[in-house]
């Protein structure tokens, strides 16, 4: 990396990295104190080498040909069972009987994630009694952003799923455990954090259902 010329350095962790990088502009090194939530916190360090940056009040995502046949009709229900960390993931039986429950309703499940998901989601649409669409390892980001802005709501851990289903104001159901959802959590305003202690196991189905009954 020394080998190369950098522009500019946004260093989200304040490590002194960028002391030993050639660059134009980088974040600042010394810890800045904050208490609120991270998406703020990052903002805030970017601004520090791009003053004038603004996010959109509301912004679109590009309707990608790929996926567009999966979802033609907005309204379905995205889920993202997976998680990076498996303390942040609920049971697999948790989603079967979620994802059941809003098939019986009527709704039009679809699942979401990346590669490492693929197991976890395949294994439960193979326990669900109901259809279901699983883009799960097909989708990039751009496809995964409109997806999830096309959903009635999202249903989902602390994860990547989450962060962009908020940045496009989607409705979330953010399934929570060990980490601090006042700077973790949802920030669209249409959002439900279900939460019953560090435990993941300790969400009941019931929890779930009462917050799907709270969504617009």
């Amino acid at each position: 990396m020394r080998a190369r010329s950098f522009d500019v350095i946004v260093d989200l962790r304040q490590t002194a990295l960028g002391l030993f990088l050639p660059c134009r502009f980088r974040t600042p090194v010394l810890p800045q104190t904050f208490t609120g939530h991270m998406r703020q916190k990052h903002l805030q360090r970017l601004k520090t080498v791009y003053p004038d940056f603004m996010m959109p009040d509301h912004p679109q995502a590009i309707i990608p040909k790929p996926v567009a046949a999966f979802v033609d009709v907005p309204g379905h229900v995205a889920i993202a069972a997976g998680a990076a960390d498996c303390a942040k993931r609920w049971g697999p039986q948790g989603f079967v009987e979620i994802a059941d429950h809003l098939s019986a309703q009527g709704q039009r499940v679809v699942f979401v994630g990346d590669h490492n998901d693929v197991p976890i989601v395949e294994e439960i649409r193979q326990n669900m009694r109901h259809p279901s669409v699983s883009l799960a390892g097909q989708a990039d980001l751009r496809e995964l952003a409109f997806v999830l802005q096309q959903a009635r709501f999202v249903i989902t851990h602390d994860s990547a799923a989450l962060h962009l289903a908020g940045y496009f104001s989607a409705p979330v159901i953010a399934l929570w455990g060990p980490t601090d959802a006042g700077k973790y959590g949802p920030w669209s305003p249409r959002s439900v954090v279900v939460h019953r202690g560090r435990q993941m196991s300790s969400i009941k189905v019931e929890d779930v259902v009462n917050a799907i009954a709270q969504m617009p």
